[in-house]
């Protein structure tokens, strides 16, 4: 090790900061270590002059050593000013045009299979919003100040006292004579109405003996049961199939024992189904947000540069604000707050470093070129033919992920300090929303296109 070495690294990262050291310094010092390690494979005269180095003693060593760290830093501080550059290749800004189109297509493509998915989702939610709208005697609802009369046992019960007209239903409020309501289709009816109505007609049978389920209608539970024990989804029709096969045989006579156990499970089972609906309705949902703007005008050719306009469309969507005119002010209000500064600084000096160790990745890889047509190591052919391009992978994807942070973080920016960014340009703050939307529209208008529009001050 070259005596000396962790204070010059310790000088420099205090003269430059952290951020030039991981992600300016570092990724070139990587990459001038993988061109020597190449080119001393492939290059007659690269290896010539590592003989010549590896030949010098220890004093010259340590001399030429501190002459290549001085023109790494040079470069590396290049290649650090290059970031935003970066960025915008990795988002896919300097694409040719042809390459640029032929990516939007497969981005909108992926965005028009998950807006099926939501639209499916949705569609099953909304019928099952509609079939079962809520369960069974919901515990919210208020009794009337009434003498209340004894609480039932169990669930059970409750359905068997509906079933003999203990417990009925409120009846729904009269309609105006002049103009009646239409009565409901039988298809709007929910699943518990028309299981209660069923038996209700079955216990009018009074002369029927108790109707127990029949097998067929029990091993279609129990397949159903299974399918919502291993959290599959279970569309609406299915449960309307075995709502039906219930109904039919509960309005037979009496419900018996296995009849009443069949009803709750029913309820069951609905219930759990619809609960996973929506669940599913609000992951899908969760996932097209993450990915894909709510502009679908501006999808762009890479996952990067969608992720990279989520955080600009929830400052446009919620506050009129564009956030990308006024960061430095907002940047400059953060950095007054000693408990946030440190996040955002995090989160921008992750993003550029998995930036700039992709970009370093993919560069070295293309020495494989070179070692796959002139070299010799195989170990050297393996590192730069496939460790570096699964490297650049691995680095872009969390560069995709380290962006969506850094988005999160630019979210909280703008949340938490937007009105110092107006007390700071001495404006008054707004009343509502809907002044503070009409104040940050004005001024992101103004800045973007130069307008001269009057603005009055708070104070002088």
């Amino acid at each position: 090790m070259i005596p000396g070495l962790g204070s010059i690294i310790e000088r420099v990262t205090g003269l430059f900061g952290k951020t030039y050291f991981l992600a300016g310094f570092f990724p070139v010092l990587f990459l001038a270590g993988v061109s020597v390690l190449a080119g001393n494979d492939t290059s007659r005269w690269v290896h010539q002059q590592v003989s010549g180095f590896r030949a010098l003693d220890a004093t010259r060593q340590a001399f030429a050593s501190g002459v290549l760290l001085t023109v790494v830093a040079m470069v590396g501080f290049v290649y650090w000013s290059a970031a935003p550059w970066f960025r915008a290749l990795l988002q896919g800004a300097a694409f040719p045009r042809p390459l640029h189109d032929l990516l939007v297509q497969r981005q909108q493509r992926q965005l028009q299979s998950l807006e099926a998915d939501v639209t499916a989702c949705g569609d099953r939610a909304f019928n099952y919003r509609t079939l079962h709208p809520e369960p069974l005697l919901p515990a919210e609802a208020e009794p009337e100040p009434e003498p209340a009369p004894a609480a039932p046992a169990t669930l059970l019960d409750q359905v068997r006292r509906a079933a003999t007209g203990l417990m009925r239903p409120a009846a729904p409020p009269p309609a105006e004579a002049a103009e009646p309501d239409p009565e409901p289709e039988p298809a709007t009816l929910t699943w518990m109405d028309r299981l209660l109505a069923a038996r209700q007609q079955g216990s009018s049978r009074t002369d029927a003996p108790p109707v127990e389920p029949s097998p067929a209608l029990v091993a279609a539970f129990d397949h159903l049961q299974q399918r919502v024990w291993g959290l599959e989804p279970v569309n609406p029709p299915v449960l309307d199939q075995l709502c039906t096969a219930l109904e039919t045989e509960m309005a037979a006579g009496p419900a018996g024992p296995g009849m009443d156990r069949l009803h709750v499970r029913f309820e069951s089972m609905a219930t759990s189904a619809r609960a996973r609906a929506e669940n599913a309705l609000n992951r899908t949902l969760s996932v097209r947000r993450a990915r894909f703007p709510v502009n679908l005008s501006v999808v762009g050719p890479t996952r990067m540069a969608n992720v990279a306009e989520l955080y600009r469309d929830y400052a446009l969507t919620r506050y009129r604000m564009d956030p990308e005119v006024f960061w430095l002010h907002l940047q400059r209000a953060a950095a007054a707050d000693d408990r946030f500064r440190p996040i955002l600084e995090e989160a921008r000096l992750k993003l550029d470093v998995s930036v700039s160790m992709a970009v370093a990745c993919g560069l070295g890889s293309l020495w494989a070129l070179a070692v796959a047509e002139r070299g010799h190591s195989v170990p050297l052919l393996v590192l730069t033919g496939l460790a570096l391009p699964l490297g650049a992978v691995l680095f872009y994807r969390a560069t995709v992920a380290n962006l969506r942070m850094y988005g999160e973080a630019v979210r909280a920016t703008v949340d938490l300090f937007r009105f110092d960014v107006l007390e700071s340009l001495h404006l008054s703050l707004p009343l509502d929303s809907v002044e503070e939307r009409a104040i940050w529209n004005r001024l992101t208008v103004n800045n973007q296109l130069l307008g001269d529009e009057e603005v009055t001050y708070a104070k002088a």
